[in-house]
Parts: structure tokens; C-alpha cells; sequence
């Protein structure tokens, strides 16, 4: 490890790189967002609004934007560049673990202690459907590379495929145990991890366990 930023007073629970690599922000049970300097490891702001600790967080695809997920069970919109909250995203009845924004960053998917994934326009805050299916906590989210699919873990210890139109559940895959981290990469495999120590790739044939 070439650098150690230190900032936050608890817990970090999520970070997530720039699209541009120059940044970075991170997540915290100290309630607040921290957006640092890759290249020298000075922290640049912080992000104060929420009211409990913050899971999760993700940058646009354009770096001008920054979505972050909350215990206080809301999702809030920031601008990158200035760290003023744009906007609060409410509907969850549990606290929001994790988010992604779609490819052309007009639309958000959050994911839900609430056992729901839920959609939303980042425009208007409205929310566009909700997804239904998982029988527990779902701990993570992310979309395919063209924006049409969602994969979900939870802590029901299943993999949910979901068509981001029409809310439809397309595949579930069960794991030996409950997943907490999912990431889909360009080439649209997707990866998955879960308590017990596995790991799952997802192909289009099925799905590869590594140990």
C-alpha cells in the first residue's frame, strides 16, 4: 500500500474511485462522505447531511456526482465538485445498503435491509418502480454494462437477475452463503461473494465457484 488517508472518526464501509482515477470518496458510520486526492492523500471535503451511519456510495459516470446510501434510510445526491447535497431519496422503509448509477447516470438502483431494490430518476427524485423477490436484507447491487440489468445479493443467500424495464426477476442463483458483495465488469461477468468464503463468476452458461 502506497498511502493510508486518515479522516474519518469510525468505521469505513464503502469507497469508490473517480471514473477519471484522480479521486476518491468514502463512506462512513461517522455519518459523512470524505473526498480525497488519490495522488497526494489529502482529503479534499466532506459530505455532512445524513443522520446515521453511511453504507455505500458510487460517482456518475461523468465524476460530477456522487449517490450515497445510508442507516437513516434514504439515498442523497451530491455534488462532486462542491459536496452541496442536490437531493434526498426516500421510500426505503430499512436502512439502504448499497447503490449504482446507471450508465448514462439519469437513473439510481438502491439496494435495501428492506428486502427490496428500488429505482429512481435522479432528476426528480422520483421513484420509478420497486423490486421484489429476495426474502431478507439485500447487502449489494450493480448494473450490466448496457444498463438493462440488475444483479442483487442478499442475505437470503440467493443472486438475483433482474430486467431494469419491466422489474422482472430473470434468474435466481442460490449461494452456500449469505452474499454481501457483487460487481458486474465490462466484459459482463459477474462476480459475487459471500459469507462462507466463496466466490461465484457468473457466465452465460452458469456459474464458476472458487473457493
Amino acid at each position: 500500500m502506497s498511502k493510508s488517508n486518515t479522516g474519518h472518526s469510525h468505521y469505513v464501509q464503502g469507497c469508490v474511485f473517480s471514473p477519471d482515477g484522480t479521486k476518491m470518496v468514502s463512506a462512513s458510520w461517522d455519518e459523512t462522505l470524505k473526498l480525497w486526492d488519490v495522488n497526494t492523500g489529502a482529503e479534499i471535503r466532506t459530505f455532512t447531511g445524513h443522520s446515521d451511519s453511511v453504507k455505500g456510495c458510487a460517482f456518475s459516470s461523468d465524476g460530477t456526482k456522487v449517490v450515497s446510501t445510508s442507516w437513516d434510510n434514504t439515498l442523497k445526491l451530491w455534488d462532486a465538485e462542491t459536496g452541496v447535497e442536490i437531493r434526498t431519496f426516500t421510500g426505503h422503509s430499512k436502512s439502504v445498503e448499497g447503490c449504482v448509477f446507471s450508465p448514462d447516470g439519469t437513473k439510481i438502483v438502491s439496494a435495501s435491509s428492506d428486502e427490496t431494490l428500488k429505482l429512481w430518476d435522479v432528476e426528480t427524485c422520483v421513484e420509478i418502480r420497486t423490486f421484489t423477490g429476495h426474502s431478507d436484507r439485500v447487502w449489494g447491487c450493480d448494473l450490466s454494462p448496457d444498463g438493462t440489468k440488475i444483479v442483487s445479493v442478499s442475505e437470503d443467500k440467493t443472486l438475483k437477475l433482474w430486467d431494469l424495464k419491466t422489474g422482472v426477476e430473470l434468474i435466481p442463483f442460490p449461494t452456500l452463503g449469505s452474499a454481501y458483495s457483487v460487481a458486474v465488469g465490462a466484459n459482463g461477468l459477474i462476480i459475487a461473494g459471500d459469507i462462507t468464503g466463496w466466490v461465484y463468476i457468473l457466465r452465460p452458461h452458469g456459474i464458476d465457484q472458487k473457493n
